[in-house]
């Protein structure tokens, strides 16, 4: 004999409660309440994005810091690193010992998304005090000096 299914799962079952009001409403408390709800995640996007639409002069997030390189070295190259943060993205120049390097007119130079690479570095023409400039419409900053020394 077969049972009346409505009344097996009478005793058993609830109501069907309907959460017409969606995420982020007192229906779901716990998710309401949480610091990472979908209303605070939407309001950090649209920070974000005007963050972002604002435009402001170079911030550095990463200046060269001091190297020595090996003289007994295998690999001939040397790497300083430097990266700021601006809208418009800034572009890069460096300087050795307060004079501008040309890329164009020393191979031996490379500049890759603001940083330097010295090809077969030399201690007597690469020994110095290097600097980082970062600049964009809304004007430059100037890094700190990082000495490239040889032993």
């Amino acid at each position: 004999m077969k049972a009346d299914s409505s009344s097996v799962l009478g005793s058993r079952s609830r109501p069907r409660q309907h959460h017409g009001g969606g995420l982020g409403t007192p229906d779901w408390p716990a998710f309401y309440s949480h610091p990472l709800s979908a209303l605070s995640l939407l309001s950090s996007q649209e920070n974000y994005r005007r963050e972002e639409s604002e435009e402001f002069g170079p911030v550095f997030i990463h200046e060269p810091g001091d190297v020595i390189f090996p003289l007994d070295s295998d690999e001939k190259k040397v790497m300083m690193h430097c990266e700021a943060r601006g809208n418009p993205p800034p572009t890069y120049s460096w300087y050795i010992n307060g004079t501008a390097l040309d890329a164009e007119a020393d191979y031996r130079y490379s500049f890759i998304d603001g940083h330097l690479i010295i090809t077969n570095a030399s201690e007597i023409t690469d020994y110095g005090r290097y600097q980082c400039k970062a600049e964009n419409s809304f004007g430059n900053v100037l890094g700190r000096e990082a000495l490239l020394q040889f032993a």
